[in-house]
């Protein structure tokens, strides 16, 4: 099977897969759902899902590899690694209560401490990797305070809306706690994402600005993705948006993976020390 085939094989299975949970939640009651139920789709997912994080993780580390000790960017990728392998263990604690116990995993549960210490890993890492290119001697687009605080304003304002709701809704504190904090650090990243963006857009048509496109659409998926299931947690007749949710999810971690593959394919055959003269 040559390249192109598999490519074409591969988009046509992600269109469809696209499509059929698209209309799950669009149109739950047409009569493809009697055949194919949530659980059903819920092992789809997770099949699709836990092998992206995977080799996510591993195109993240031989990325990291690659640059070096001591440079700022190899650190940057050992978070985005690390993020990663924590969203996979949430994955696995997750799927063990939905898929093998076929039952909603308690809230918290050891699957949300990996979730949030991941998402605290890639907020250090966007973080990290916008200094070092900052840091790299090379040109960098610049962000002006004024349009970091509007942005951050913005957001705060958008994330003040949706955590408001959750927070009057019945349920004990610390479940309203948990599903509130995930929205929360939906927002930091989203700032960071914003910086970083506003970082590297001068890259824009080059293969390094491939990288961060991808990764910054990943994030931002992933964000998308932990909002529309702090909204739906709570409403029961919102239940359907569960497919949603996965659609995200997937499409965050599956372009996740594909930026740490175009950035180790960025540095073939670049040795560490000259990654670190570049500054990643």
């Amino acid at each position: 099977m040559t390249a192109r085939i598999r490519k074409g094989a591969l988009g046509a299975l992600g269109l469809m897969l696209t499509a059929v949970l698209l209309g799950r939640a669009v149109v739950p009651t047409a009569a493809i759902y009697q055949f194919v139920s949530d659980y059903a789709l819920r092992w789809v997912s997770s099949l699709v899902e836990f092998p992206a994080l995977i080799a996510g993780f591993v195109y993240a580390r031989r990325a990291a590899e690659r640059f070096g000790d001591g440079n700022p960017a190899a650190r940057a990728w050992r978070g985005f690694a690390a993020w990663l392998a924590l969203i996979a263990l949430g994955q696995v604690v997750f799927s063990t209560y939905g898929l093998i116990l076929r039952r909603a995993a308690p809230l918290p549960s050891l699957g949300d401490a990996f979730y949030l210490a991941g998402y605290v890993v890639m907020i250090g890492s966007l973080i990290a990797i916008q200094r070092a290119h900052a840091q790299s001697g090379f040109t960098v687009g610049t962000t002006s305070k004024k349009g970091v605080v509007a942005f951050a304003l913005g957001v705060s304002l958008a994330i003040a809306a949706l955590v408001t709701p959750i927070a009057s809704m019945p349920g004990s504190v610390l479940v309203r706690a948990l599903n509130a904090v995930y929205p929360l650090l939906d927002g930091i990243a989203m700032i960071a994402l914003f910086v970083l963006a506003r970082t590297v857009r001068v890259l824009r048509g080059g293969r390094a600005w491939r990288v961060w496109a991808t990764l910054l659409l990943s994030i931002t998926l992933s964000c998308v993705g932990d909002i529309v299931f702090a909204q739906f947690y709570f409403h029961a007749k919102l239940s359907r948006l569960e497919a949603l949710v996965d659609l995200a999810f997937m499409a965050s971690y599956l372009l996740a993976a594909r930026a740490a593959y175009l950035q180790c394919s960025l540095m073939q055959g670049v040795t560490p020390t000259r990654a670190r003269n570049e500054g990643g």
